[in-house]
């Protein structure tokens, strides 16, 4: 708001806007304040620089003497008047005046005030300067120009509206690109476009008064595709030496070797869309190909992309990643272990399966059900002697049974049965019979009747001994105890 006094009363008065073209309304809004004496009306005197003489607005309004009031004085400037100017824009000053009949021809003018307001002949369209499209995702740096569906596009345009209008903004904003239409509040960011080829943009920039301006051009976006591996296979192989010499390479179950057939596809992106193919297995990794630039990789029976011994006993998993500048591509395919009806190893036969021995832990594996209609040595024959049973203990050891026979007649006693071997390193399990005369009892038996008939092994040391209650009496006995056991681990 401002503020014009005159000789009757003050006028507060605000400005509706810092520029009017030719032609254009504005109204100036004027609260009159405490007049001396009866007001009529308000009056706007209009000067513009560079134009002879003045414009006369008026617009009735009562305001009593002490009171006050509003009076909206509107305004159009003339441009048949405003063609005198030299330049397209001058200056505005105004005087205000208070009408003292009801003629708004009498009244009480302020002093010549500057409006702060600028006139103008015409006014002009906002101008597009510079349009730039730039890359945040650095593929414009590395390729030259876009990559279709991988460059994170931004876009920043210069413009400049009316120098002599300084209430005049840019209102919007509107990209096509592509066929895709964006609404830039403020320059930004475009994200990815999926289109390639040359692409035509075109910018329209619209101002506060409607006015417009238009650019146009175009910009290249590279066609690209992500790594693909569409065919992944391996097998087993081995050499196979003719009878002229020739070497030839066959598939083979047990073959200690594998080759891969392979289709894969990297996109060529401007000769710099390096890419590497990974392999991944049994805790390796190699990378037998790479290049600079995307290509097509057709390998059949390929024997170079690992060249490792894969074990004929090992199931393995090969895990393929193609790689470029960009993205990944994984696939993943296997060999089984080799299987066989019936295998003969250095260290070991297979029945139903490959030979799993080596030359530290030898062994016979049976990969079927197995019925032994003959019974297994060492593990069903009871005997005086040592005999390995084919078991093992908890930690790995092999466990050993050796049985003790003894005949007696007392009760109530500590009954020595034998001693252990000199390596035996701790018992594992003890069974076996007491037979008194028509009777057998289970050893152990803590209970039998009452605790007078206990009968129990006890091993003290290496010394085995059979502990009896007392009622067993004095007639004849005797008993067979198995003790199963380990040695101790060799050093």
């Amino acid at each position: 708001m401002a503020w014009a006094m005159t000789a009757i009363g003050g006028i507060d008065y605000d400005i509706p806007r810092s520029s009017l073209a030719a032609g254009e309304a504005a109204s100036f809004t004027c609260r009159v304040e405490s007049p001396q004496q009866q007001v009529y009306g308000v009056g706007i005197d209009l000067y513009v620089t560079g134009v002879q003489g003045y414009q006369i607005f008026r617009a009735a309004g009562a305001v009593s003497a002490g009171g006050s009031g509003t009076v909206h004085v509107p305004v159009t400037l003339d441009g048949q008047r405003l063609a005198q100017m030299s330049s397209r824009g001058g200056a505005m000053t105004a005087r205000f005046r208070l009408y003292t009949n009801a003629e708004l021809s009498a009244g009480s003018a302020s002093e010549v005030l500057d409006l702060g307001m600028m006139a103008l002949k015409n006014r002009i369209a906002p101008a597009i300067g510079a349009v730039t499209f730039s890359d945040a995702s650095g593929a414009k740096d590395r390729f030259g120009d876009f990559v279709q569906g991988q460059s994170l596009w931004t876009v920043s345009a210069a413009v400049v509206t009316d120098p002599l209008a300084g209430d005049v903004t840019v209102a919007s904003r509107q990209l096509t690109l592509g066929g895709r239409t964006f609404d830039l509040e403020q320059p930004g960011a475009l994200g990815t476009i999926d289109q390639s080829g040359t692409l035509a943009w075109s910018l329209t920039v619209a101002d506060s008064e409607g006015m417009t301006d238009s650019a146009s051009g175009t910009v290249v976006s590279l066609p690209y595709a992500p790594p693909a591996i569409a065919q992944l296979s391996a097998e087993r192989y081995r050499a196979q030496v003719a009878d002229d010499g020739a070497i030839t390479y066959v598939q083979a179950d047990d073959g200690e070797h594998v080759r891969f057939t392979l289709q894969a596809e990297v996109c060529a992106v401007a000769g710099a869309n390096a890419w590497s193919l990974a392999i991944a297995h049994g805790g390796a990794n190699v990378t037998p190909l790479s290049a600079e630039d995307g290509q097509t990789i057709d390998r059949e029976d390929d024997r170079t992309l690992v060249t490792a011994v894969i074990p004929a006993n090992e199931r393995r998993v090969f895990t393929f990643t193609l790689s470029d500048w960009f993205a990944s591509a994984t696939a993943v395919v296997a060999v089984e272990k080799a299987s066989a009806y019936f295998d003969i190893e250095p260290h070991g036969v297979g029945v139903g399966m490959r030979a799993q021995g080596t030359a530290q832990s030898p062994r016979f594996d049976v990969g079927w059900l197995a019925r032994m209609r003959g019974g297994i040595e060492g593990v069903t024959i009871y005997s005086e002697a040592e005999q390995p049973t084919g078991g093992t203990w908890v930690d790995g050891r092999p466990v050993y049974r050796r049985t003790y026979l003894t005949s007696f007649s007392q009760s109530d006693a500590f009954v020595p049965l034998g001693t252990l071997p000199e390596d035996c390193a701790q018992v594992v399990r003890a069974f076996g019979m007491l037979y008194t005369g028509t009777q057998a009892l289970l050893i152990p038996n803590a209970f039998y009747q009452s605790l007078d008939y206990m009968a129990a092994p006890l091993f003290d040391g290496a010394n085995i001994s059979l502990a009896l209650g007392p009622s067993f009496g004095t007639n004849a006995k005797s008993c067979a105890l198995t003790v199963e056991y380990v040695k101790a681990q060799a050093t």
